[in-house]
């Protein structure tokens, strides 16, 4: 009976090292700022057309064109982002601070932001190309860099 309890005590004791191991890796710390993705784009209007960028936290760019905000084609840009030209994005994917945002507004134009990393996922939208005084200025200063991002590899 002795050797039943010993098993069965270091059986469990296994069992909840392995279990306390696998939760520590909880899904809800923040993946390497590298593992960022932003899609922004925009479009409407009579034909549906949109056209956009994509941008890796790998400094990788792409452009992409479709109807209705589907990626139909898409083209990779030559050069590679700089580092120090991603930072902005990198610092605000490292504090979560995307995940706070709110606005969603459409119109005949229409500018749509698609922030993700891990699993997270933030959207925001705006009446036409630039964002307006309505839209809150972290998200005006964000869309400013993703714009900066775009012109360093064109």
């Amino acid at each position: 009976m002795k050797i039943y309890q010993d098993c069965l005590t270091f059986s469990l004791t296994l069992l909840l090292s392995i279990l306390t191991t696998c939760t520590s890796k909880s899904r809800h710390q923040p993946p390497d700022a590298k593992d960022f993705t932003v899609i922004f784009g925009s479009g409407g209007g009579f034909t549906g057309m949109a056209n956009g960028y994509i941008i890796h936290g790998n400094g990788k760019v792409e452009k992409w064109s479709g109807q209705y905000f589907r990626r139909g084609k898409v083209e990779t840009m030559g050069a590679v982002v700089a580092s120090e030209t991603l930072q902005p994005l990198k610092e605000m994917f490292d504090t979560g601070a995307f995940t706070q945002w709110s606005y969603q507004e459409t119109g005949n134009m229409t500018t749509r932001v698609w922030c993700i990393s891990g699993q997270d996922t933030a959207v925001v939208s705006w009446n036409g190309i630039e964002p307006g005084e309505k839209v809150p200025q972290p998200i005006r200063d964000f869309y400013a860099n993703l714009m900066k991002i775009v012109e360093s590899v064109r």
